[in-house]
């Protein structure tokens, strides 16, 4: 697995935002 700079984290952040939404589940 890559390294996870600030700016990954973000969008790593975001993506799962995304994901909530569209399944309405936690995702880890």
């Amino acid at each position: 697995m890559p390294v996870v700079n600030a700016h990954t984290h973000r969008d790593v952040q975001l993506f799962v935002l995304f994901v909530k939404e569209k399944t309405g589940k936690e995702v880890v």
